[in-house]
């Protein structure tokens, strides 16, 4: 239920952008943005932007930018990518020449999922922690397949990390958690019962009994 809920939450989210590294301006911030979309030389406009606001009371707060479909939301994030970045100064905005920074949208919940991506990114040397449209991606190497990460259940997480480290990307590897387990991310054919975007492929359930008993096995 829990998941099923986050993930209405984050397809209420799908179209926003959140915009920070913006100080409060002279302007208002709808026309913050539209000094932003200029010096991005993209073509956004005033319709297809339905909301522009500071998301606390702090006024150098990042800023949510709702957008009327997903077009000009993959239009907008696309260019950032080309760019490599943007900075103040050259949007003319003031704050001197600190980056701006554009990310989805995330619920709570995949939030704190994309920290701990983005901290086995850094622990055990993966190319890529990502997001794309509310969904969160590993990558071991830049050409290997992505591997989604759909759970934020710490003891999951544990059996997660020691099957990504043995299964990153390499079809028909070696597991490491049992000997008879070959795994591949996200496949999921007739007779496989996936973990969180692993999958261990033909293994009975009595191979496994910790995690039958901990529930790990959908």
């Amino acid at each position: 239920m829990e998941e099923r809920l986050n993930h209405i939450e984050q397809k209420d989210k799908m179209k926003n952008i959140v915009v920070s590294g913006i100080p409060k301006q002279e302007e208002e911030v709808s026309e913050t943005m539209k000094k932003l979309f200029k010096a991005m030389k993209v073509q956004i406009n005033d319709g297809d932007v339905l909301e522009t606001f500071r998301l606390n009371s702090n006024e150098d707060a990042p800023i949510l930018l709702k957008l009327k479909n997903m077009e000009e939301k993959n239009t907008l994030m696309s260019k950032i990518r080309d760019l490599k970045g943007i900075k103040l100064n050259e949007c003319g905005l003031s704050g001197g020449n600190k980056s701006i920074y554009f990310n989805e949208d995330l619920t709570r919940q995949n939030q704190l999922l994309f920290k701990k991506a983005r901290e086995l990114k850094k622990e055990k040397k993966y190319n890529k922690a990502y997001v794309s449209n509310g969904k969160i991606y590993l990558k071991k190497n830049e050409n290997d397949r992505p591997i989604r990460i759909t759970s934020t259940m710490l003891p999951v997480w544990g059996i997660l990390i020691l099957l990504l480290l043995q299964c990153d990307g390499l079809s028909s590897d070696n597991c490491g958690f049992n000997s008879m387990c070959t795994c591949t991310p996200g496949q999921h054919d007739q007779g496989t019962r996936t973990i969180h975007g692993v999958s261990c492929i033909s293994v009975p359930f009595y191979k496994f009994p910790t995690m039958l008993s901990l529930g790990y096995i959908p």
